[in-house]
């Protein structure tokens, strides 16, 4: 029988928010040598971070 409970979203009267584009596509997008210094860089830098860079 499937469980009829809602996930915990926390309560919050503030509307979830939806990303306006897909990170991974973004992250593929990214020439070859950065995405592989973007896999070994100490910090987490997002794809559009990096491309400012």
């Amino acid at each position: 029988m499937p469980s009829r409970h809602k996930p915990n979203l926390g309560q919050t009267s503030l509307r979830g928010k939806r990303r306006a584009t897909d990170p991974m596509k973004t992250y593929d997008a990214l020439p070859a040598p950065l995405r592989m210094w973007l896999g070994q860089a100490a910090l987490p830098l997002s794809p559009a971070s990096a491309r400012r860079l």
